[in-house]
């Protein structure tokens, strides 16, 4: 009987240094309730969307927060519609004086600057090949 109660006593030992071993332990409900947060914030990760945005130069380094991350990601995007709208007038601004020096040219001028414009073409895709 003795023997019976000793190897009972080391079993049960054993199954419980098993038990603390692997996690599982009388506090249990708050070990599967920290898990399943664990779970939920693995499935959110995966599910995050990408940045909106990128912070500005310099500020990377500095240790922005996470929370500061969002605030510079949420006033970028209040500014992105308007800044589209002046990038593109811009580049209309930019073609309309290209077109008015164009056109103050004579034919001749025009004639060599696309001779030199095509020149400088192709001497840029010669020098990008690579070497054979």
């Amino acid at each position: 009987m003795k023997s019976l109660n000793s190897k009972f006593l080391a079993i049960a030992c054993l199954a419980v240094g098993a038990l603390v071993v692997s996690g599982i332990g009388l506090n249990s409900p708050s070990l599967a309730a920290q898990q399943a947060t664990q779970a939920e914030e693995a499935r959110q990760e995966k599910t995050r969307k990408p940045p909106r945005g990128r912070v500005p130069a310099g500020l990377g380094k500095i240790g922005v927060s996470e929370k500061q991350k969002e605030e510079i990601y949420a006033i970028q995007s209040r500014y992105q519609a308007e800044v589209q709208d002046l990038l593109e007038q811009l580049e209309e601004l930019k073609s309309q004086e290209a077109e008015e020096i164009h056109n103050v040219l004579t034919d001749d001028q025009k004639l060599a600057l696309k001779k030199y414009r095509d020149e400088a073409t192709a001497k840029r895709k010669a020098q990008s090949k690579p070497s054979e």
